[in-house]
């Protein structure tokens, strides 16, 4: 069963808060997102779950031909953020059931680290909760 949960993980890959259209090209506009950050990748998208409400955004479900080159354009999609159209959108691998309980259960704690503490700059890196000092702006 673990062999297969991650073999369907394999490839896969989230958009979170890319908004969604009316009869949206949804393969055009993940096209559009890789291009932005200069990577040109042919992938299958879909939605992912019901739609709740008009204005709730459901993820879309990326797929790709291999992990390598999901692991190479995760690298690189920290350059979105500097892409207006594409500045508020959040990417992330696709985890296990699992994995998925342990990514909330950090992000619950880092969530009352950064309440406790708000002077101070908390971030999770390969599984912990890791601190740095706010810059002075």
């Amino acid at each position: 069963k673990q062999w297969y949960q991650r073999r369907v993980a394999v490839g896969t890959f989230f958009f979170f808060g890319l908004n969604e259209e009316d009869n949206e090209k949804l393969n055009e506009r993940v096209a559009e997102a890789f291009e932005s950050i200069g990577q040109k990748l042919r992938a299958e998208a879909c939605r992912v779950g019901r739609k709740k409400s008009k204005d709730s955004v459901r993820p879309v479900k990326v797929k790709l031909s291999s992990s390598l080159i999901v692991d190479q354009l995760l690298a690189s999609v920290k350059s979105l953020r500097n892409v207006t159209k594409f500045c508020s959108v959040f990417v992330c691998s696709d985890r296990s059931p699992e994995q998925r309980v342990i990514q909330k259960g950090l992000v619950k704690e880092l969530k009352e680290k950064v309440e406790a503490e708000p002077d101070k700059r908390f971030f999770i890196r390969s599984g912990k909760i890791e601190c740095s000092m706010r810059a002075n702006k």
